[in-house]
């Protein structure tokens, strides 16, 4: 009897009826099948496997990478939803990056001309040049806004560390103030809507209270007035002897609504916005004027250097003013 070769069809089908399906399978279990030279494939039974990591992942994997380093040891990446780890040897390095969430008074250190600046944060004790902090809420200080992600330096203390800002501060935050007449004196006055309290080695002029904060009426390059709101009246201030230490603080957004109206004024010093441009991001939720404010809001208008709008999806109940 002649001999005919027979070439299986790979796949399993299931659609045909076992007549028509005469090259191919029809049922199958625990089978894959290998291609062969003719492009054909053959079904090969699963031959078993064994554990590459005898424990689990704690959490959902979403990605893997396999990869050899320069003396031959292997590694296998686990991506995971809640950790990331390097397996070798059946050892599973823990590479997660480490966080913390902190939410600190302001205390920051900014120098005329320097891009260093220096911030106490008593809850990160254990920052490192390899470690990042991320500032979610803008802040204004020396003339510059911190934003964003900045690598952290240690500054020979566990409760301080330092960041590079994108461009040198204007100004100290720190200046010596003499009183003249019902003006303040110094050598560098920042911008009207500035934040400012005040230390003294000497008496102090009627009308100013030391620990207070204060915003700045900026009279000229080297005299300003201080009042108790952005927009409200100067304080009147008489008499008093000695130096005064103003410390130009760092500052967050302070939004104003006005009863009826979706818009809301924003201060924030040196802002560097463009309307229609430019994205400003509110990322604690805020409640004013019966509105939150919450997520990214495109720049409506920009007043002046210090001063822009946004526009809430709502209107305002209540003229309102907070920071």
């Amino acid at each position: 009897m002649p001999h005919a070769s027979l070439k299986l069809i790979p796949g399993v089908d299931q659609i045909k009826t076992a007549a028509l399906n005469e090259a191919a399978l029809t049922y199958s279990q625990l089978i894959r099948f290998l291609p062969d030279r003719s492009g054909m494939g053959l079904p090969q039974k699963l031959g078993g496997w064994v554990k590459y990591y005898p424990n689990t992942i704690s959490t959902p994997v979403r990605n893997m990478k396999a990869w050899e380093d320069l003396n031959q040891n292997l590694y296998l990446g686990v991506g995971a939803e809640g950790s990331l780890s390097a397996i070798s040897n059946g050892v599973n390095k823990n590479l997660t990056p480490a966080t913390a969430t902190s939410n600190v008074a302001e205390n920051i250190t900014t120098t005329a001309g320097s891009s260093t600046i220096i911030i106490v944060d008593s809850s990160s004790p254990n920052t490192n040049s390899y470690s990042y902090v991320y500032i979610n809420t803008p802040i204004a200080i020396g003339g510059i806004v911190l934003s964003g992600a900045y690598n952290t330096n240690p500054v020979n203390s566990s409760t301080s560390y330092d960041v590079t800002s994108a461009t040198p501060a204007i100004y100290a935050n720190t200046e010596t103030v003499t009183f003249v007449t019902t003006t303040l004196s110094a050598s560098y006055v920042p911008n009207t809507g500035t934040l400012v309290t005040f230390t003294s080695s000497g008496s102090l002029p009627t009308g100013l209270t030391l620990g207070v904060d204060y915003f700045v009426t900026k009279l000229t390059s080297g005299t300003f007035s201080i009042s108790a709101t952005p927009t409200g009246s100067a304080i009147s201030l008489s008499g008093g002897s000695g130096t005064l230490t103003a410390n130009f603080l760092g500052q967050v957004p302070y939004f104003t609504t006005v009863n009826g109206s979706p818009t809301v004024s924003v201060l924030l010093p040196n802002h560097g916005y463009t309307a229609g441009v430019s994205t400003f991001t509110v990322a604690t939720s805020t409640l004013i004027g019966n509105l939150t404010l919450y997520g990214a809001y495109t720049v409506t208008t920009v007043v002046d250097a210090n001063n822009f709008t946004i526009s809430s999806t709502n209107t305002a109940s209540a003229s309102s003013q907070i920071s």
